[in-house]
C-alpha cells in the first residue's frame, strides 16, 4: 500500500527572526507496525524523499526554450533587478508586482525555497528560493527571478500539491518547503522611475540586437594589442596616424571626466560578458595643424595587421525610442577606423 506523508518543517521567516512551524500529517522516524502482519519495517525518511523527487522528476513540464530576444530581456531586466544597498532600502526596481490577483513585495534575504513544477528556464533548476512575499502570514511566496516569455513577465508562485498524481514508489514523503507553478506578473508597480527604466532596457536592446559582427582576435593579436599598455602612460609618449589624408598627433587621455559612447560592435578586448562590451570610453586625444582634432574610443587593439581604435559617427538610432532623460553617452555613437599598421615605437 502506498503511503504519503508531508514531513513537519521548521523555517525563518525571511528578513525576521520569527519561527514557524508548519503542521501536517506525519509519519515519524519510528517502526510502523502492519495490522495484517506480525513483521515490522524501519522507515526510511532519506529513501521517502529520494522517491518522491523522482516522482516529482518525472512529473515535470516540458522545458520552456526562451528565444535569443527573451533572454535578452530578461538579463537587462536582471541587471535593474539586483538588490540595491542594504535591507532598509525599499527603493528597489519593481519592489511590488501583482501576481494572481496578490501584491508581492520583494524580500532581501531568501531562505525559503519551493519545488517548482518545470525548469526555470533562467536557473535551470526546478528548486528555487522566493523572492517576493505576498501576505503577512508567511504562507504565500514567489520564486526565482522574473523572466521574458512569449510578450509577458513570468514568475513562480505557490500551489497547492496534488497528491493524486504524484506516482511514488514506497515509502514517499516530501521535505519541501513550497511547491510552484509559473504566473504571469499582472501588474509591476508603475513608477516613471520604472517606466524609464523599462524604456532604456528596449533601448539597449534595440542596439545591441543591431551591432556587426567581426571576427574575434586571435591570441598573436591579443598579445601585440596588449603591448600597448607598456607606453600609454608615459607621459611624452604619443602616436601618429593618418585618417583622411590628414596627419594626427594621439596622446594618451590621463586625466579629466569619462566620456563614453555606444560602439556600433562589441569592442573585441573587452570580454567580460557582466558588462556592455559595447559601451566603451575615449582613451586618445588627437590633434592636427591641418584640421580640427578629435577624441579616439578604445581601448585600442591591433586586428588584420593595422592598428584600430573608434571615431564618432552620426547615427539616427535614438529618434526610433521615446526615451526621456537618457544619459548623454546613450546617443553619441562610434564606429571603428584604421590606424595604420605602426603606432608602437620602435623596440
Amino acid at each position: 500500500m502506498r503511503k504519503f506523508v508531508l514531513i513537519p518543517l521548521v523555517f525563518l521567516v525571511c528578513g525576521g527572526n520569527d519561527v514557524i512551524q508548519e503542521s501536517s500529517p506525519t509519519i515519524t522516524d519510528a517502526e510502523i507496525n502492519s495490522t495484517t502482519s506480525t513483521s515490522t519495517t524501519t522507515y526510511d525518511a532519506e529513501l521517502a524523499w529520494d522517491n518522491f523527487l523522482e516522482a516529482w522528476e518525472n512529473n515535470l513540464k516540458t522545458e520552456l526554450i526562451l528565444s535569443s530576444n527573451e533572454i535578452g530581456m530578461t538579463e537587462e531586466l536582471s541587471k535593474l533587478w539586483i538588490w540595491q544597498g542594504d535591507k532598509n532600502n525599499l527603493n528597489q526596481y519593481l519592489f511590488k508586482i501583482e501576481v494572481n490577483g496578490l501584491i508581492c513585495t520583494r524580500i532581501y534575504n531568501s531562505m525559503g525555497w519551493a519545488l517548482l513544477d518545470e525548469i526555470h528556464p533562467i536557473e535551470k533548476d526546478y528548486q528555487s528560493s522566493h523572492t517576493y512575499k505576498c501576505d503577512e502570514s508567511g504562507n504565500l511566496y514567489l520564486f526565482g527571478v522574473p523572466f521574458y516569455y512569449q510578450d509577458s513577465w513570468w514568475i513562480f508562485h505557490n500551489i497547492e500539491l496534488d497528491v493524486d498524481i504524484q506516482d511514488c514508489n514506497d515509502p514517499c514523503a516530501s521535505s519541501a518547503q513550497n511547491y510552484a507553478s509559473k504566473f504571469i506578473i499582472d501588474k509591476p508597480q508603475i513608477t516613471e522611475t520604472n517606466r524609464e527604466k523599462q524604456a532604456v532596457i528596449k533601448y539597449r536592446k534595440g542596439w545591441e540586437d543591431s551591432l556587426i559582427s567581426y571576427p574575434e582576435l586571435t591570441s598573436d593579436e591579443i598579445n601585440t594589442s596588449l603591448l600597448l599598455e607598456e607606453y600609454e602612460f608615459e607621459y611624452d609618449w604619443s602616436f601618429e596616424t593618418i585618417i583622411e589624408e590628414v596627419t594626427f598627433v594621439c596622446k594618451h587621455k590621463t586625466t579629466g571626466t569619462s566620456i563614453m559612447a555606444f560602439a556600433n560592435e562589441n569592442h573585441p578586448l573587452l570580454i567580460n560578458k557582466d558588462f556592455y562590451r559595447y559601451q566603451i570610453e575615449v582613451h586618445y586625444n588627437c590633434s592636427s595643424e591641418e584640421n580640427d582634432g578629435f577624441v579616439l574610443y578604445g581601448p585600442l587593439f591591433f586586428q588584420d595587421n593595422q592598428w584600430w581604435g573608434f571615431v564618432e559617427y552620426e547615427d539616427k538610432y535614438t529618434s526610433n525610442y521615446d526615451v526621456e532623460n537618457l544619459y548623454a553617452f546613450m546617443n553619441k555613437f562610434v564606429k571603428r577606423v584604421s590606424l595604420g599598421q605602426k603606432i608602437l615605437p620602435s623596440r
